[in-house]
């Protein structure tokens, strides 16, 4: 569901699917089309989760990176790594 959802917007989890798909779910049984103001509700609500997200993120790599640097290793000289897909 993530991918065909998702679309370019690869940050988009489960739970914001299901966020979306529960919002509106209940209102497609009574309407073919759902009201503006629940689409721009759950659109932000959405996209405000996605914020916290992408803050995390970037705290969790900082931390990371701070952690790597007081052990001595420069993740700037650390190769990529490729997993092998046989």
């Amino acid at each position: 569901m993530r991918q065909e959802f998702g679309g370019e917007n690869r940050d988009l989890t489960e739970c914001q699917i299901h966020t979306a798909v529960a919002s509106v779910d209940p209102v497609l049984v009574v309407e073919p089309v759902p009201p503006k103001a629940l689409l721009e509700r759950t659109s932000a609500e959405i996209e405000r989760a996605q914020r916290r997200n992408a803050a995390a993120s970037k705290s969790h790599i900082k931390r990371t990176r701070k952690r790597l640097r007081a052990l001595g290793i420069k993740t700037h000289r650390v190769a990529s790594l490729q997993w092998d897909t046989t």
